[in-house]
């Protein structure tokens, strides 16, 4: 009964994989290793759903069980050097990533995560080798392809990412991270409205795709039309101009004015190029910018970096502020009132006796 048991939660969690519905699997994979706690594929994808549902250290650990628990697996090596790279852990990475290369060196799918980890270490020609030696064993898998429209994504090489894109769409026209690929690549060219179809097939061929998901939610939100960035490097500017000429009062004003003029020109924009797109986008451009608005990383970062980069700026903000406002408390014409010298003060300066301190004649 155990091992029928352990058989349907194989079966589910193989159906639920494809749905990319981790928080199920996590708790199917856990039901399993309750039954087989050293089963290498049962801990393996517990990893995948771990790192999926933003647990890197938790994945990593998992990772660490199904290696102990399975070394001579090839797809277990793969699963650890995916956990490591979405952790940033890059030459751990590659060791897993080498390993599964080497115990099956006729694997494509191995030789697409090694390529994937000699990029993430910066070892572009072993990363171009590794994937053009995936498409050498199977040039009928999208995946070798991808992994060449990815690697030119990170070149900033936008032609390039999209011929490579292009060819894996030749194979599977539905396979989301070459629609995406090839819709990052065509943004960047400058082709908005071509972009945003792109990105609303690939969140339709995968629902649960995040990185398409997040890709056109911000695709959406450049229909507004507005520089942000540079925009927002001029408000911070204006309060630290005039937080040092003394006025945080007047700075803080000039950052609310300015933010609420930015959002106002930002959706007005918005609407009037939505106006311009097919209907059948229309709604998924707002669709997706409202969500967009309500996800919490849009303002606090979809990483670590971004997180902590923008945790930095408030902070350089607000310690500006605060030292502009002690500054124009001490300066005279602050806060704090000149004080209105003592006439007896002024007399013992004026006479100026020998062996008297006049400052004793001032009161607290």
């Amino acid at each position: 009964m155990t091992a029928d048991e352990l058989d349907s939660i194989r079966s589910r969690i193989d159906a639920l994989s494809d749905l990319n519905r981790h928080l199920e699997i996590i708790e199917l994979a856990r039901r399993g290793l309750a039954i087989a706690p050293e089963d290498g594929w049962l801990l393996g994808q517990l990893a995948l759903s771990l790192s999926s549902s933003s647990d890197p250290r938790a994945a990593r650990e998992v990772a660490e069980r199904a290696v102990a628990a399975a070394p001579q697996d090839p797809w277990v090596h793969r699963v650890a050097a995916i956990v490591l790279l979405e952790a940033g852990k890059s030459k751990q990475a590659r060791t897993h990533a080498e390993r599964a290369a080497a115990i099956a060196p006729y694997d494509a799918y191995s030789h697409v995560v090694l390529a994937a980890a000699h990029h993430a270490c910066g070892s572009v020609t072993k990363a171009a080798a590794a994937a053009d030696e995936a498409i050498r064993l199977a040039p009928m898998s999208p995946a070798g392809f991808v992994e060449r429209s990815r690697q030119a994504l990170g070149s900033r090489r936008w032609s390039d990412a999209e011929q490579w894109a292009r060819k894996a769409l030749e194979i599977d026209a539905t396979n989301s991270a070459a629609l995406n690929n090839l819709a990052v690549a065509r943004q960047q060219q400058g082709k908005h409205t071509e972009a945003l179809d792109l990105f609303a097939r690939a969140a339709t061929a995968e629902p649960g795709d995040e990185i398409a998901a997040a890709n056109a939610r911000q695709a959406a939100g450049n229909l507004g039309g507005v520089a942000l960035g540079g925009f927002a490097c001029y408000l911070v500017l204006r309060v630290v101009i005039l937080s040092f000429r003394g006025s945080p009062i007047a700075g803080i004003a000039v950052l609310v004015v300015l933010g609420v003029t930015l959002l106002v020109v930002n959706h007005v924009r918005f609407e009037r190029n939505v106006t311009e797109l097919p209907p059948h986008l229309q709604a998924f451009a707002r669709d997706q910018r409202r969500i967009r608005w309500r996800d919490p990383s849009t303002w606090l970062g979809r990483n670590r970096r971004q997180r902590v980069g923008r945790a930095a700026v408030v902070v350089a903000i607000v310690a500006v502020l605060a030292f502009a406002w002690t500054e124009a408390d001490d300066e005279p014409g602050g806060s704090s009132p000149p004080t209105t010298l003592d006439a007896d003060y002024v007399d013992c300066l004026v006479r100026a006796e020998p062996g008297v301190i006049c400052e004793e004649l001032l009161g607290p």
